[in-house]
């Protein structure tokens, strides 16, 4: 599941530095029958897969892109008026697959590293400290032009509508374009998903996979429950032995000071490889996607003429996202 948004003014001020390649306008999916039961070998498409409603969303690499033309937006707007945006340092992050976090980890490097490569790569967590580390630094003055929530003119300039958010989202949604994912996409994402465990291959393939967890000695009803298990997700005592993280890194950029945190303890790691193999063994991804996909086709059929406004919108967004970038 891609990783929740961020709250409108986090997605204003984080950004990730270094970021200046264009955003490639995506075509959008076609909208054909529904997949049929899968060939795929065990293992495929594991890391990384597509299903139908992606076409309908930005991207990875275009969510990255957006974070950086919305902070060029910002700064520029803010210098106008004699301020700087209180940005904290980031190094250049990798992108992560997309759906990667949707059904836990699916790679021997992830599983290297345990249940906490989800919690590093696919939390808020370091989101937030960023966003509360740069609204600390800003003064009631600086917030005020940010927001527009202040005097109508400073320094003898006017005060975009709604400050230099209001501005920048301005440019965003130019012509037609739009800030943020629709409801309707939102909705569809996470329908299919709750919808999908209830389907008899994905409840299937849920039952092949916890006979192989079992055969190793692990007992998880299905493979939402280790995450669910907060024993995984607890770092241990013992200080890490390494500061490199195995498989891909955050969507969301993180500091280069942070500090190290423990590693994984062998059991978190040993859980961890267990189930990457037995979703390999089972075809545990390509089932469940499949199923997904199914289902998200036949919401985005029912929504037909909304969906093809969506990806006129979709697209005039990442031409203005280009357009900044450049």
């Amino acid at each position: 599941m891609r990783p929740a948004h961020r709250a409108a003014v986090a997605l204003l001020i984080l950004s990730t530095a270094g970021c200046s390649a264009a955003v490639a306008s995506q075509p959008l999916g076609s909208i054909g029958a529904p997949p049929a039961a899968t060939s795929a070998a065990p293992g495929s498409a594991a890391s990384g897969f597509d299903l139908p409603i992606d076409a309908y969303q930005l991207s990875e690499p275009q969510r990255t892109a957006q974070l950086r033309a919305t902070n060029l937006l910002l700064t520029s707007c803010m210098a106008r008026f004699g301020y700087s945006l209180p940005v904290p340092a980031a190094d250049q992050a990798a992108q992560v697959p997309e759906n990667a976090f949707r059904y836990g980890p699916v790679t021997a490097d992830q599983a290297s590293d345990g249940y906490l490569w989800m919690v590093d790569h696919g939390s808020t967590d370091l989101a937030e400290a960023q966003l509360s580390q740069a609204e600390q630094a800003m003064s009631s003055a600086e917030t005020a032009v940010l927001t527009g929530r202040g005097p109508a003119r400073v320094s003898g300039k006017p005060v975009p509508a709604g400050g230099c958010v209001g501005e920048m989202k301005r440019r965003i949604t130019a012509g037609g374009g739009t800030y943020g994912d629709a409801g309707l996409v939102q909705e569809i994402d996470q329908a299919s998903y709750t919808d999908s465990l209830t389907s008899p291959r994905v409840v299937a393939v849920f039952r092949a996979w916890s006979s192989c967890m079992a055969a190793q000695g692990y007992r998880y009803p299905t493979p939402l429950d280790p995450m669910k298990d907060n024993s995984l997700f607890t770092a241990p005592t013992a200080p890490a032995t390494h500061t490199s993280t195995p498989g891909a890194t955050q969507p969301r950029g993180g500091s280069s000071d942070a500090a190290p945190r423990t590693a994984p303890s062998a059991r978190q790691v040993a859980v961890a490889r267990a189930d990457v193999a037995c979703k390999s063994r089972t075809n545990l991804v390509a089932v469940w996607s499949s199923v997904e996909s199914a289902l998200q086709q036949q919401d985005i059929r029912k929504h037909a003429q909304d969906f093809a406004t969506l990806g006129r919108q979709l697209q005039t967004t990442v031409r203005n996202i280009n357009a900044v970038l450049h």
